[in-house]
C-alpha cells in the first residue's frame, strides 16, 4: 500500500468515526472502546 493511500483510508476513518486520530487521547480512547467490545465478544460467545 502507498503512504498516499495510507494517510487517505486514515482520513477516511477520522471522517467517518467523526474523530482526530493525531490526538492522543481519542486513540486511547478508541482503542479502550475496542478492547472492550473484543472482551464482550470473548466472554458471551456467539451472542
Amino acid at each position: 500500500m502507498s503512504r498516499q493511500a495510507y494517510y487517505q483510508r486514515l482520513h477516511t476513518i477520522e471522517r467517518l468515526l467523526g474523530c482526530d486520530l493525531e490526538s492522543g487521547l481519542q486513540r486511547t480512547s478508541l482503542h479502550v472502546a475496542v478492547l472492550v467490545l473484543d472482551a464482550q465478544e470473548t466472554a458471551v460467545p456467539g451472542a
